[in-house]
């Protein structure tokens, strides 16, 4: 519509029933439209509300000011159709109407269309009565894709000029903007035939899960299922890595129970302490904790330092390679043995360990020469038979 017909729309409609508007108020009204066509709805609304005030069969500016004007007019109507809710009320109003509002990020809010469990079932009725012919601050509808209730602002100018909701949405910004963005990964999720790799994981469930506590009411049952599904997948994912953990090291620990069987365990080491420095002590300590807890290249390192610190302690050879063979260095865990037997030709569990890492390489003679010389020095061992 042109100046000219709006002005028409103004001024007609009191014509036919003989209603006069002030001097210069229908150019007021004019320039206050402007030229956006977004305008039109709110000037129907202003002149529905100036009708109401008329005096002696006459619309006045000052019924225009008081009314706030066509961009106003609007947001003053939402104002005192909210003051005269009731606490419980205005509670309910305020979830509802910051649902109704896209924040934007570096440009202005815009409304959106929000499902009745974006809402609030429980706030349906409020709903309703604010898409009443009283109120018409929002507009029901239903999407048929969904099946689901639907409701949206009036008009963007009550996202603009209501003070209130400005109010909250200032109050609830950041609260929003990360609500918006979890739909949007729920979307993909459910384009995605709800893929667990969608779900959140590190911080921004973290922050989820802080929400969940925080903010529960407002979020819809579909968000805080998406969330406890996300929380549910960590919390699985941290039981099998347990699991695994403790897998690791009920596998190292034959390795560490043959070390502390063989040596005799801290006991051991304290009772040689004439033998051994406190360095090499220290090592012994530190191999027979990361062995036990599965750190096996740890425990190596420890044995590698503890040799390197004796290379005459035929012990060392022999503890480091328990470990060797433990980490599949069959020929690394021979060669320590060796060494051992070198220094202590008598070392019959020395004798012992090599026999079986022969026999695990195929050297079948070679072991049986080794589980004989451990008979040879203790007849009595069960295992060499």
């Amino acid at each position: 519509m042109n100046r000219e017909e709006l002005l028409q729309a103004i001024e007609q409609p009191a014509q036919k029933i003989e209603v006069q508007l002030e001097p210069q108020l229908s150019q007021r009204i004019l320039d206050d439209v402007g030229n956006e066509p977004g305008n039109l709805p709110l000037l129907e609304f202003a002149m529905t509300r100036l009708w109401s005030l008329q005096q002696n069969r006459t619309l006045t500016h000052q019924a225009y000011q008081e009314i706030g004007g066509v961009k106003k007019a609007l947001a003053n109507h939402a104002e005192q159709v909210y003051q005269k809710l009731s606490e419980t009320e205005k509670k309910a109003a305020q979830r509802i109407f910051v649902q109704l509002v896209r924040p934007g990020e570096g440009t202005e809010d815009t409304r959106r269309i929000a499902a009745r469990k974006e809402v609030g079932d429980e706030n349906w009725k409020l709903v309703s009565d604010l898409a009443g012919y009283t109120a018409r601050l929002v507009v029901t509808g239903h999407d048929e894709k969904s099946g689901e209730d639907t409701v949206e602002v009036v008009h963007e100018a009550l996202i603009r000029e209501w003070l209130t909701l400005r109010e909250w949405m200032k109050k609830d910004r950041l609260f929003r903007a990360w609500q918006e963005r979890l739909r949007d990964i729920i979307h993909q999720w459910e384009e995605t035939k709800r893929d667990d790799g969608v779900l959140l994981r590190g911080v921004p469930l973290s922050e989820a899960e802080e929400k969940l506590k925080q903010r529960r009411e407002e979020l819809s049952t579909p968000e805080q299922d998406f969330i406890q599904l996300s929380i549910d997948l960590r919390e699985r994912q941290l039981r099998e890595e347990k699991a695994r953990r403790r897998r690791g090291i009920i596998g190292v620990s034959g390795a560490a129970l043959t070390i502390m069987a063989t040596l005799g365990g801290t006991a051991w080491y304290q009772s040689k302490q004439a033998e051994l420095n406190s360095d090499i002590a220290e090592h012994y300590s530190k191999a027979f904790i990361d062995a036990a807890t599965g750190n096996k290249k740890g425990a190596l390192e420890s044995f590698d330092q503890a040799v390197e610190l004796n290379p005459n302690y035929a012990i060392n050879y022999f503890a480091r390679g328990i470990v060797r063979n433990d980490l599949g260095d069959k020929k690394g865990a021979i060669e320590d043995y060796n060494q051992a037997l070198r220094l202590n030709p008598n070392y019959d569990q020395a004798y012992g360990n090599r026999g079986n890492a022969r026999r695990d390489l195929g050297n079948k003679k070679g072991a049986i020469e080794d589980y004989n010389q451990v008979l040879r020095l203790n007849p009595n061992d069960a295992l060499a038979y």
